[in-house]
């Protein structure tokens, strides 16, 4: 027995592969549409996030630089105040004993 052939087979074979395909292009144009929404999909984006967390860390780094060196001035004139506060306090003592040298003369006469 022969097959009865059918001229719309091929065409309709076709038009299926044809429809197939441009399913599957517009599904990777979708997943392609999804990947650069979830990744940026813009390089001057991306620089833009690269510049500004190294901005911060410069400016953080800046910071506690600053901090240190203010720091370091705060302990120095604390350490410049207990040495006036000593040499305050030699002078008081010796305000004393002068006073005292004085009321023992005053007293002596």
């Amino acid at each position: 027995m022969t097959e009865p052939t059918n001229d719309a087979d091929p065409v309709m074979a076709r038009v299926i592969a044809r429809q197939l395909f441009q399913t599957w292009k517009e599904e990777q144009a979708l997943d392609a549409k999804e990947t650069r929404r979830w990744l940026g999909g813009s390089a001057p984006a991306w620089i833009a996030m690269v510049v500004t967390i190294l901005t911060a860390a410069f400016v953080g780094g800046v910071v506690r630089a600053e901090i240190s060196d203010a720091t370091d001035t705060i302990e120095k004139h604390e350490q410049r105040l207990d040495a006036n506060d000593t040499k305050i306090a030699d002078i008081k003592e010796r305000l004393v004993r002068i006073e005292t040298k004085i009321d023992q003369i005053r007293s002596d006469r």
